[in-house]
């Protein structure tokens, strides 16, 4: 059992941006550039890697196996324009004026966004809003 647990157990290593899986790439190619990958960390967990890709500018992203978006922190400034849906975008803009969206998370239920002035959003699946996130 002792073995399993430790032989199963997730690993986290380095890796590069070619390791990454290929929309992890274009995701990366399309929004920011190649060249400002500060690092990439692989996360073996079993069957399945994840990717956390880190920018020189403090941005970092999260991508499962398949290299779809799990998550996208741009600390302070706006998440690039097309990466969070634009229902969620013109939500955010009718109700918060003077805000903006820098953090953006796709979980299995909806869809979170935080905005520049700390406030956490929830949408569903859909871009419906659903609550403020405490």
């Amino acid at each position: 059992v002792l073995t399993c647990l430790t032989s199963c157990a997730s690993k986290t290593q380095l890796g590069t941006f070619a390791e990454l899986p290929k929309n992890a790439q274009n995701f990366i190619v399309t929004y920011f550039n190649e060249t400002d990958i500060a690092f990439v960390k692989v996360e073996k967990d079993g069957l399945h890697n994840d990717y956390d890709v880190q920018l020189n500018s403090g941005v970092e992203m999260e991508f499962n196996h398949k290299g779809e978006l799990k998550e996208i922190d741009c600390r302070l400034q706006p998440v690039p324009e097309g990466i969070v849906p634009a229902v969620i975008v013109g939500y955010v803009e009718s109700h918060f004026t003077n805000a903006f969206i820098v953090k953006y998370k796709i979980e299995r239920r909806g869809q979170k966004v935080e905005l520049n002035n700390s406030l956490e959003l929830e949408f569903d699946k859909n871009g419906n809003f659903l609550r403020l996130d405490d």
